[in-house]
Order: C-alpha cells, then structure tokens, then sequence
C-alpha cells in the first residue's frame, strides 16, 4: 500500500487523526495541535499525503477516539507489558521495527483505547502516550534506518472497559477543556505574559487594564476576568497581589475592571455605539419563530465583531459567525440570509479566496428601536457592558444537544430581570410556554435558575454554566468547533495553493 492509501485506511477505516512528518523523521515543527481533538477528513488526508512518500505521525487521545500507545522501547519494557497484557487475554495493534543499532532496539509500541481520554506521562520504564502526544505508524521510517511494521495488527484496536483494567498503570482522565478560544489575541498575549506585549506599557497596572478592555470588549464578564486571570500568567500585577492578600487583588481587580468599563463607555467610536444600541434593542425584544434564536444568536455575533474591530462595514465569515454564536456554519448561512432579507445586514462585498464577506448593519426602523434610541433606554446590569450576552450565548452548555439557543434566550431574560413569571418571560423570547417551562425545569435542575412560588423563577447568581455544560455533556463542543474550522481553512488554503502551481 502506498502512503497514501495507508494514511486514508487509518483514518477512514480505523478513526486515527494522522498527519504527516518528512520521510526519516521522528519530529517537525509543524503545527499539528489542531489535531488533536478533530480529526482530519479525507480531503485533508489526501492533500497532505498525496505528494510522495511521508513519515505518517497517529495523534493519541481524543482525536483518535481515546488512542492509549504504551510504549516500551527496551527489550525488558516490550517483553513485560506484552506478557500482562497476555495475561488479561488482551489481543491489540503491535508496532516493532528492525535492529538498526540505537540504544532502543527490541522495543515495541502496544496500541489500546480508552473510555475517555487519559493523560500522558512514564510510570516505571513505559511511556504513556495518550491527551498531546503522537506516535509514528508503520511504514514510516526510522531516523537510524528501518521501518516500522505491525507485530499484530488485529481487526480493531482493543478498547478497555474501565481505566483500571491494566492494575500496573494509573491511567488519569483529562479534565474538559475550557471554552475560552474566541479571545482576542491580545487578550492572548496578555494572559501568557508575553514580555514583548507587557513592554508596550508603562507599568503592570496598565498592561492589566489593556487585558481587562480587550476581554470586555469580547463580551467577557468580570468572573470571566477573574477565572483566566487565576489560571494564567497574565501582565503580573494581579498574580503579585494574590499571593500577597487574594481579598485586595480582587478589591484591586473589581476597580480596575469597573473603571475599564466606563471608559469604554466614554471612548467608544460612533460604530461601537451602534452596535451597542442595535445589541439593547436585540435584547429587549422578541425573537419567535422556528429559526428566530439562531437568528439572534448570529445578529448578536455580527455586533460582537463591530465592537471588537471598532468598525462597520465589518469582515465576517460564516464561520466566525458560527463559532461566535455557537451554531454550525450552514446555520449561520442561513441566519445571514434572513438577517439580510429583513432588512438588518446588507452585504457590502463577497468573500473571495480567503477573504470573508463585508457586511454593514442597517438601523431598524420599527417604532421600538425609534423609541429606545429616543429615549435613551438602555438594559442596565452592574458592570456596564456585561449586559452583552454575546459569550454567553456561545456557551457549551447552549448546543443543540444542551440547553439549546431558546434555553440561552429564557436564562439571558431571566438574568437581566432577576425575578420573572413565565408569562413575562414568554413575552420576552417569543417562546411558546411549553418551550418556556421545560426550559426552566432543566435549568433548575443544573442549578441555574430557582422557583419562587406559582410559576415565578428567580436567576440563580451561583449558577455555574460550565458545570451544567459537563452534566449535559457538552463540555468541548466549542473548542472542537474552533479547531475543526481552523483545519477547514488550512485545507482551503491549501487547494488555493495547489490550484495556483
């Protein structure tokens, strides 16, 4: 079998996110994090290995749904797991490869799945290769010389039932990913504590109220804020502070975030202001109709680039739009389509090649946004532009097989009211009561709203959207969303490139 061949049998036949690395070697620096969690398709597959013969790396973890390599690359280490695996009856994918002289001859790699993913790491002489690491497959070549080639390869690679199954090893799971890849790249940069990015700066204090206007400006709120600000480098200042007395670095963190806010709010361009009237009016109103919720999810992602970006006419591709709103990409398509026809976008410029659509937002002309810009009514909830609900619409824990974006559209209303009946909030959303009420009885159950008597509910402050998104199972979606459009570009860029040849 050619490369080729062989590449699109592992990821078709046996479901193993591949991708290639040049003929004679182990590593490269390639990007290959994409695939980490999606797999590539057989387009993909065909473009990357279509050009001649190529070493063929397998991604262990998620991507290849839940790829376990134990890897013993001495004698004793191969002939020992082979021996205990024997024991338990377990018959799976061997890879060897021939005596070229290095320090690791005798060696093999024994491939298994898991139940879920499970960490990487060494327990005694044998190297867990599991979540962010790789492993090359036969008929790759060796940087000493040899190929490898398959011991046994069975007609599936042997799943285990439980993560206790092989007692030798403490096989951990990995924990879900966070839903934080839509951030800015200077947020980024920010939060890596990247010197070169914090040097723009005059002191700490200012490099950290940049990465608190960059973060609010993508429709984080301050809990957001203060979760990755924990979790990361960041410019120093609130790290500094937290170590030293965490109730003063959040004292500090709540007044550098508030004085953020209303500068934005006293800085904004005419095309922020815009979208930030067009996103009251967008909350305040109701939205029926079969495709209405994903038409507001879409509407408020366009709204959220404009105030990113500080402009309008604005580039958004449909899956930006996606990723934003957290919809599939035809949804999207879709959305922009009836946005169009309704008189709320109109698109300035085609995409062409790998440039995205140009699109312009269009003021309503209804008596309610007339009335709102009138009057200067404007949705209000402590920390000024914390009432965009943007990101909170993108959540994991509102996809389709979630809450759903009519559950993101009943929560936000809940949310922005406090104490609301179901009648009010059926008026809100468009909603039809039955929608309404099942949407609540769910929410309730994850923790996320509270009954206060006769179809009255309450906005649980306490309510944790990540946790309801792990119990819903849909913790990750987005981020396998994100990494998959990102290949999907690639992939385009690449028949873009070939084309040009």
């Amino acid at each position: 079998m050619s490369t080729l061949s062989t590449a699109l049998d592992y990821a078709c036949v046996h479901a193993l996110s591949v991708f290639p690395l040049p003929p004679g070697k182990k590593s490269n620096r390639c990007k290959w994090g994409t695939y980490q969690d999606i797999p590539a398709g057989p387009d993909e597959v065909k473009l990357m290995f279509g050009l001649g013969p190529q070493n063929i790396a397998t991604v262990a973890g998620a991507a290849s749904r839940n790829l376990l390599v134990l890897d013993g690359d001495t004698p004793e280490a191969y002939h020992e797991q082979q021996r205990q695996l024997a024991g338990l009856g377990i018959e799976t994918w061997v890879v060897r490869r021939p005596a070229n002289g290095s320090a690791h001859d005798g060696g093999g790699k024994f491939f298994l799945r898991t139940p879920v993913p499970v960490k990487s790491g060494k327990q005694g002489n044998v190297d867990i290769l599991a979540e962010g690491r790789y492993a090359l497959m036969p008929p790759s070549v060796h940087p000493q010389g040899g190929q490898w080639f398959f011991e046994n390869q069975t007609a599936t690679i042997y799943t285990l039932p439980t993560l206790t199954t092989l007692p030798w090893l403490t096989l951990e799971p990995v924990p879900p990913p966070r839903p934080y890849h839509r951030l800015p790249q200077l947020a980024w940069r920010l939060l890596s504590g990247d010197p070169g990015t914090i040097r723009r700066y005059a002191t700490l204090s200012e490099a950290e109220a940049a990465l608190c206007a960059s973060l609010a400006r993508a429709g984080c709120t301050f809990a957001d804020a203060l979760r990755l600000l924990r979790g990361n480098p960041g410019p120093g200042k609130f790290a500094q502070l937290d170590v030293e007395d965490p109730g003063n670095a959040l004292r500090w963190l709540r007044l550098t975030w508030t004085n953020v806010q209303i500068w934005l709010a006293d800085n904004d361009n005419e095309a922020g202001r815009l979208a930030q009237r067009l996103e009251q009016w967008t909350l305040s109103r109701p939205w029926p109709g079969r495709t209405g919720s994903s038409d507001r999810a879409v509407y408020l992602a366009h709204l959220s680039i404009v105030r990113q970006c500080g402009k309008d006419p604005h580039a958004a591709s449909v899956r930006d739009l996606a990723e934003l709103a957290g919809v599939g990409w035809v949804t999207a398509s879709n959305a922009n389509r009836r946005l169009t026809d309704a008189g709320l976008l109109k698109l300035e410029q085609k995409s062409i090649a790998q440039l995205a659509n140009i699109w312009s937002l269009a003021e309503p002309t209804g008596s309610d946004y007339v009335e709102l810009v009138h009057n200067g009514t404007l949705l209000h909830m402590e920390g000024g532009m914390e009432c965009s609900s943007t990101h909170k619409i993108a959540h994991d824990a509102y996809r389709w097989a979630g809450l759903g974006k009519s559950g993101a559209e009943v929560l936000d209303a809940l949310r922005r009211r406090g104490i609301a009946g179901e009648e009010e909030l059926q008026a809100a959303t468009g909603r039809h009561r039955t929608t309404v009420k099942r949407k609540l009885l769910r929410m309730y159950e994850l923790g996320l709203v509270d009954p206060l008597g006769d179809k009255v509910w309450r906005y649980a402050d306490s309510g944790d959207l990540d946790a309801a998104a792990v119990e819903l199972g849909t913790a990750g979606v987005g981020a396998g969303q994100w990494k998959r459009q990102v290949r999907e570009r690639r992939t385009h860029a690449r028949g873009l490139a070939r084309g040009r040849r």
